[in-house]
């Protein structure tokens, strides 16, 4: 991405499973695990749903209906506008250097997958809005999923 070239499916496959593996690891210190990333595309989403699966030694998702004090897996999916994706990307390139450039915001977005109604572990947030209020929207879900966990 520094190069100005978009990550592949396979560029990203590696690191979306150490990410969920590191996630599900940590939670054996702890009781709640955020792990924050761009998981863009249906199909990364369900290397961390298939992590957890297998964490929770269930090999039918579609039959389990009860909480059974295994991991729960819940997206929150925060949603912008790719004017104001390539806007903050900008910003954060020039007060942090980070490495993927403005250019690249087009390619995120070609290949993002909003979640559906068939991915009800996705909780969408809007946030074409000010820092604070993605803040504060995103611990009210949090805070809603904790409620019921």
């Amino acid at each position: 991405m520094a190069a100005g070239v978009p990550l592949t499916d396979d560029d990203r496959a590696g690191w979306l499973a150490n990410l969920a593996a590191a996630g599900i690891e940590a939670l054996s210190e702890s009781s709640l695990v955020v792990v924050a990333c761009s998981a863009l595309k249906y199909k990364y989403r369900e290397v961390f749903r298939t992590a957890v699966d297998k964490a929770n030694n269930v090999e039918d998702r579609s039959v389990v209906l009860a909480d059974t004090g295994n991991i729960q897996l819940d997206f929150i999916f925060l949603y912008m506008s790719q004017k104001k994706a390539k806007k903050l990307v900008r910003a954060r390139a020039l007060s942090t250097g980070h490495f993927m450039p403005a250019s690249l915001v087009s390619s995120q977005f070609d290949i993002l997958e909003m979640p559906n109604e068939k991915e009800p572990d996705c909780h969408i947030f809007d946030s074409n809005v000010g820092v604070e209020e993605v803040k504060d929207g995103t611990l009210r879900i949090l805070d809603a999923l904790l409620a019921h966990a």
